[in-house]
């Protein structure tokens, strides 16, 4: 009984105060300076993690830009090359 009353006011503390703005702005004034910093590196590190993969992303679509351009090269030479024949075929008729 005393462990589901624990969790009775746990699930009431939640739905009380953790959507509540109010509550924590207020609850953050109290926090140490320490859990801030560590709160902003966290946050820091976050955000280097998804700017590291949006370069990686970017990375990768210049790789297959670079590749298809490439390939585009190599049907042109591949086009110019029957083109010279036919035009050569033509003369010889």
């Amino acid at each position: 009984m005393d462990d589901s009353r624990g969790r009775q006011i746990a699930d009431t503390f939640k739905a009380t105060f953790q959507d509540n703005e109010l509550f924590r702005k207020q609850s953050q004034q109290y926090l140490s300076p320490v859990t801030h910093l560590l709160r902003k590196k966290q946050q820091a590190h976050d955000i280097h993690q998804a700017m590291q993969l949006v370069k990686e992303d970017f990375n990768n679509a210049v790789v297959n830009q670079r590749l298809r351009k490439e390939e585009l090269e190599d049907k042109e030479t591949i086009i110019k090359g029957n083109l010279v024949k036919f035009d050569t075929f033509l003369k010889v008729k």
